[in-house]
């Protein structure tokens, strides 16, 4: 059974330019446009679609949240209760009306008039819901979820309930709600921020952490950026936010189950999905080292055509930075979009990956197939490869080279017991030279290994398994014996 791995963020805004009625419950909620606009921003610099208006409906988002690593929500939340507000699924807003360009391009009097509160009232195109058309995300749904996977819980802090004010126990009441689930860290306004400080805030905040920044250090030098605009230099624009929980991180996707995924199938079929999807990867890089102002769009049903009938490739292109549209908006046919930027090296790591394993023969590949599930394996034949790397003439180190036309490595008895990892490495050419009680030596000609083949052993490896770091391995205790073995 693969692991699960995070599915890409989660960001959502509520119903745009709606004011939801609820006189008879004695509550009432107004949508400012600022809440979408916020959305838009965040889901580009995350490379994902944001879940806006009608679309963003209880039981998506539900569906959801279980699988992704972080959520951002723009929009109403009633504190007092601990609901999130959104639209109900039959209410139609009409999506095509006013959409991006309304969005992007407010007028000033409308963000002046919108800024930092609840003032706003209903005007022309916008429309009123009454008590029966809102829906809620409650603290028992939240409680219900396994968020375990989730790193970070962002809610933004310039769309705020007016039924009462804000008071900081309710806030630290909901905060302790999302991590009793798992979630690692969360983020949570103290007050009404100002639309355009608050932006600007959540904005710096995610290019950070998009680059690999950690939540308290990358969230305090955004701080600092919005006090250095002499417009924003009020606490109230910068200092509206609190983060408990873990110092998290925002993970970048990681390939290595669908590799493992991909290569579960036919050897023939393998090499032409992985011939696919080399091709494809190196026309990203082309494009990205161009400077190509526009991204390039192509058919999803051209992509999946040639893709052959092994599946993960789909999300290996994902964890490299490609988007899929799926019909949003439904006119526009189903498409692929091209990543911009290879930032975080995924895409040119992913490229590395594949050329290893296309260079491998069908033997290789097969002993490959049959570690999958052997994870515990994989740590010792990685540090046998990377020694007998540092034994080859050439390699880079200062240390002195043995003379010999032989290299003697030791990993741990257990891989080399293993019947699987024990083939590959005599095909590799290694053969057994002593046993001991928890290691064994091996050797090797120099003349069956280059440097060039080593490392492809060792990127398809990482492919495989992911980073070295996280791999598990057995440590023995000094009383250790062949007969407790």
């Amino acid at each position: 059974m693969l692991p699960q791995i995070p599915a890409p963020p989660l960001v959502i805004a509520s119903p745009h330019f709606v004011n939801i009625d609820t006189s008879t419950s004695g509550r009432s909620w107004c949508m400012k446009p600022a809440a979408e606009k916020e959305a838009r921003r965040i889901g580009s610099i995350l490379k994902v679609k944001p879940i806006l208006r009608n679309r963003a409906t209880r039981e998506r988002i539900l569906e959801q949240l279980c699988a992704t690593n972080c959520v951002f929500y723009s929009g109403q939340v009633s504190w007092a209760t601990m609901e999130l507000i959104l639209i109900a699924p039959n209410i139609d807003l009409n999506q095509e009306r006013n959409d991006t360009l309304e969005v992007e391009q407010l007028s000033l009097k409308d963000r002046d008039r919108g800024e930092g509160g609840c003032e706003r009232i209903a005007g022309e195109g916008e429309e009123t819901l009454g008590a029966g058309n809102y829906d809620t995300i409650n603290s028992e749904d939240i409680l219900l979820s396994n968020l375990e996977q989730m790193n970070l819980f962002v809610l933004s802090g310039h769309c705020l309930a007016s039924d009462s004010e804000l008071d900081i126990n309710d806030v630290i009441s909901f905060a302790h709600i999302i991590l009793s689930t798992g979630v690692k860290s969360v983020l949570l306004p103290l007050w009404a921020s100002p639309d355009n400080s608050s932006r600007t805030l959540l904005m710096s905040l995610f290019n950070g952490l998009k680059k690999g920044g950690k939540l308290v250090t990358t969230f305090q030098r955004a701080m600092e950026g919005v006090q250095s605009y002499s417009n924003f230099s009020h606490p109230l624009n910068w200092a509206g936010y609190i983060v408990l929980g873990s110092d998290v991180t925002l993970q970048e996707m990681n390939p290595a189950p669908f590799f493992k995924q991909l290569i579960s199938y036919q050897p023939e079929d393998v090499r032409n999905t992985l011939n696919f999807l080399k091709e494809l990867l190196i026309e990203a890089e082309s494009l990205i080292k161009a400077g190509c102002s526009e991204p390039n769009v192509i058919s999803q049903s051209d992509v999946e055509r040639q893709a052959g009938t092994c599946e993960g490739w789909r999300e290996i292109l994902q964890c490299t930075g490609f988007v899929f549209n799926n019909g949003i908006p439904p006119e526009i046919p189903d498409s692929m979009v091209y990543p911009s930027n290879d930032d975080t090296n995924a895409l040119h790591t992913c490229l590395t990956y594949i050329t290893s394993l296309l260079e491998m023969d069908k033997y290789i590949l097969s002993y490959l197939q049959n570690l999958r599930e052997r994870e515990i394996l994989i740590y010792p034949l990685l540090r046998l490869l990377k020694l007998s790397l540092f034994q080859l003439p050439g390699s880079s180190s200062n240390s002195p080279r043995s003379a010999s036309e032989l290299i003697t490595v030791g990993t741990e008895i257990y891989a080399w017991n293993n019947l699987d990892s024990q083939e590959m490495l005599k095909y590799i050419g290694y053969e057994l030279k002593s046993v001991s009680a928890t290691d064994v030596q091996l050797q090797i000609s120099k003349q069956h290994l280059t440097k060039y083949y080593l490392q492809a052993i060792i990127s398809c490896l990482h492919a495989l398994f992911g980073p070295e770091e996280l791999l598990p391995r057995i440590v023995f205790e000094s009383h250790s014996s062949e007969a407790t073995l």
